[in-house]
């Protein structure tokens, strides 16, 4: 049996009694009322934390009971195996399900009328449910082993949950890098990139047009030649300079020579500090790229990945040594 642990703080608390749609999707909506089995859930889902905090393991296999569907938790020593509500003495158990009662019409004729129609949209509305229900659930049971597999490896649970439209309810984790990821859609989350697209979008002038034209006309003023009588005082001791050394090279230099001197030398130097540069930020992203390659290889190497987690290690590992190989190519350039 696979199983793993979870070392909770209060905020990884909070944010695991926040996301119990992991467990049950219907629970928190704010468009129907909790019945008695939603009731139940929201129970478990606090009990779940206490149990954790004391120092229980959460297993990956789910209560078999009908309509439970909370994992099963575990004592260290591995001598008793219970699930927080069905087999906790102090646990409520599962009310059995009865069917809601059916409303009458006032009118007799109109029950007569159309049951046929409201018993058919009926029944499609309630496979929907069904289905929708179903999807979450399973979304949720792999959302919690993949979420415990990434606390194992030391990353932490944080109380926001997942952006995507498709993901209901899912927590996101942050790594050791301070990036936080969803473990469902793979999407990564990078505070500062968003700060500052949001700090540059801020600091956009509002008046649009006209500032554009301002803006094209300073430039069209920066790009247009000066005046040589209008030459800035901060420019002169260049402009003296360069008038000496003007000087002194017709001296020095014989009339039948060309009145310039090669630079060859000069650009030698400048193309060697270039692919010094080069080859050195080359050789730093290798390095870089070998060592993403071997967390990747670490984590293929886990046996309790789920088939879609290979298929996107693996790709990730097909992108990786690809970059490889693009700049060991640019480096014997």
């Amino acid at each position: 049996m696979s199983m793993y642990s979870f070392l909770p703080t209060s905020s990884s608390l909070q944010a695991w009694n926040d996301c119990t749609i992991l467990f049950n999707p219907s629970i928190g909506s704010t468009d129907m009322v909790k019945t008695e089995r939603e009731k139940r859930q929201d129970r478990g889902t606090s009990k779940l934390g206490t149990y954790l905090l004391q120092g229980w393991v959460m297993l990956e296999d789910s209560c078999e009971t009908p309509g439970c569907n909370l994992p099963l938790m575990r004592t260290k020593d591995r001598s008793r195996t219970i699930c927080v509500l069905c087999n906790d003495p102090n646990g409520a158990d599962l009310p059995p399900q009865q069917p809601e009662p059916a409303t009458a019409f006032d009118s007799g004729e109109e029950t007569a009328s159309e049951p046929e129609v409201l018993g058919t949209d009926a029944e499609a509305v309630g496979d929907v449910e069904s289905v929708e229900l179903e999807r979450r659930r399973e979304q949720g049971q792999l959302a919690t082993r993949l979420l415990g597999q990434r606390m194992l490896a030391g990353w932490a649970l944080l109380g926001e949950n997942c952006r995507n439209s498709t993901c209901y309810g899912i927590p996101l984790v942050r790594n050791r890098q301070k990036r936080k990821h969803c473990v469902i859609c793979q999407t990564w989350y990078d505070d500062e990139v968003e700060n500052n697209a949001e700090r540059d979008k801020a600091a956009e002038p509002v008046n649009g047009p006209s500032s554009a034209s301002g803006k094209e006309k300073q430039i069209a003023d920066d790009t247009t030649p000066s005046d040589p009588e209008r030459t800035p005082k901060a420019m002169e001791p260049f402009a003296s300079h360069a008038s000496d050394l003007t000087k002194k090279r017709k001296i020095d230099t014989p009339s039948t020579t060309p009145a310039f001197v090669p630079v060859t030398s000069d650009r030698q130097s400048i193309a060697s500090y270039a692919t010094t540069s080069v080859g050195s930020e080359v050789d730093q992203t290798i390095g870089a790229l070998l060592q993403r390659l071997t967390s990747l290889r670490h984590a293929l190497e886990q046996p309790s990945l789920h088939p879609a987690e290979i298929k996107v290690i693996s790709d990730a590992i097909s992108s990786v040594a690809a970059a490889i190989t693009a700049c060991q190519a640019v480096r014997k350039t």
